[in-house]
């Protein structure tokens, strides 16, 4: 009997789509990888934003995204996600001023369904420029 393992997941990519004086909107892409030979359901992935100046961490952003069945192999999901919220307003100027801010993205996918489902975290620091 082979057994099952836990798929990995992480943020492969985030880019600027558009960036206005009031907010600025990323896309998100989440790597999957399901080693295992059958699909997987998933819950749901959630995570934050945080913003990183001056040596000050900031939530500035939530991303979300629902029910998605993770076919063996490697895939990606692409969530869309605004920071537009007033705590965000400091972040959101000196991105403008700097043309690059650098941000984490932290989370977790629920893996399974209801009471037989699991999390795998993740988490990524990168740096994002216009």
């Amino acid at each position: 009997m082979v057994g099952f393992g836990k798929p990995a997941i992480e943020v492969e990519d985030i880019s600027v789509r558009k960036v206005s004086l009031s907010e600025i909107e990323l896309l998100v892409s989440i790597a999957l990888d399901n080693g295992n030979p059958v699909t997987i359901p998933v819950e749901e992935i959630e995570f934050d934003i945080i913003g990183i100046a001056a040596g000050k961490e900031r939530a500035i952003a939530h991303g979300h995204y629902g029910t998605h069945r993770m076919p063996p192999g490697k895939s990606t999901i692409q969530v869309p996600v605004r920071i537009r919220n007033s705590e965000a307003i400091g972040s959101i100027s000196d991105f403008i001023r700097e043309r690059s801010m650098d941000i984490r993205v932290t989370g977790s996918a629920r893996i399974g369904r209801s009471f037989i489902s699991y999390p795998v975290p993740f988490s990524e620091e990168r740096r994002i420029s216009l």
